[in-house]
């Protein structure tokens, strides 16, 4: 395709083994009459970037991360309520007057949440790795390896006495590999001319978007903490964080079963999501 012509936009998503578990709970309408808040995203890391290009100023997605932790509990069959974006309420507010006021006020009064989810990027560290250069008559391969560890940190609380009913907190690491070959020749006669030259490749798996995975997957745990949910949906949620719980000894529920790439039991796929989950 040439680069003139940009790829159609595709949906996106949790991957296919969270978007089960979540389908899981909501397979159950244990949590459809449940009202979800969910909190202001915060980034705890520190880390930014600058100066170079490509650079996007954070390495991470900021506030609007929050909106993939109310996507998880829409999956899940939870009503989540906004409260991570009310500038715009505000300014309704503002200029609707004191009757908006009033009307407002009277509709959130007999809608309240249940609960508050709160999701924080909690550590980002970048990890060291392989360098490796072999040359012989000046030709010869190169590699280079480093990656990334990232945090994610979930909690759900019940408004009022603040108490906090679970926790939930995930890493995963991102990597980036170049592989290569250089070469470098004295041709000539007399003292000849260098000549050098190389070609390499580089791979490096996507680090914002996947922590996507990490805030459902963080949402999904303390979701499935509440009692009402299904041991099996609980039993999917641990898989997944691949956690061995000897509750749950079903071959069904193996972690291995769970990778994007081996997820076999027609059982769970979901061929249509996420239309058939309005």
């Amino acid at each position: 395709m040439p680069v003139s012509t940009p790829p159609p936009p595709i949906q996106s998503g949790p991957s296919r083994p969270i978007a089960g578990a979540l389908e899981c709970i909501r397979r159950g309408a244990k949590l459809n009459s449940l009202r979800f808040a969910v909190a202001v995203h915060a980034d705890g890391t520190g880390k930014s970037s600058f100066g170079y290009e490509g650079a996007t100023g954070s390495y991470l997605p900021q506030g609007t991360t929050a909106m993939w932790a109310a996507q998880a509990v829409m999956l899940a069959g939870g009503q989540a309520m906004n409260y991570y974006e009310l500038n715009t309420e505000r300014a309704i507010r503002q200029f609707g007057g004191q009757s908006m006021e009033r009307a407002f006020t009277d509709r959130l009064s007999g809608a309240s949440p249940n609960f508050v989810i709160s999701t924080a990027f909690t550590a980002l560290d970048f990890l060291g790795g392989s360098d490796i250069d072999v040359r012989v008559g000046g030709i010869g391969p190169n590699s280079r390896t480093r990656g990334a560890s990232l945090e994610v940190a979930a909690e759900i609380y019940r408004p009022g006495d603040r108490i906090t009913l679970a926790m939930s907190t995930l890493s995963r690491q991102v990597i980036y590999r170049q592989v290569g070959m250089g070469a470098s020749r004295i041709v000539g006669k007399g003292p000849g001319e260098l000549i050098s030259g190389g070609i390499s490749f580089s791979d490096q798996q996507r680090m914002q978007e996947s922590a996507r995975d990490l805030v459902a997957l963080s949402v999904a745990d303390v979701l499935s903490g509440i009692p009402t949910v299904s041991a099996e949906c609980r039993a999917r949620v641990a898989a997944l964080k691949g956690v061995r719980d000897d509750r749950y000894r079903d071959d069904r529920y193996r972690d291995d079963r769970y990778r994007d790439d081996r997820y076999r039991d027609d059982r769970y796929r979901d061929d249509g999501y996420p239309d058939d989950r309005q």
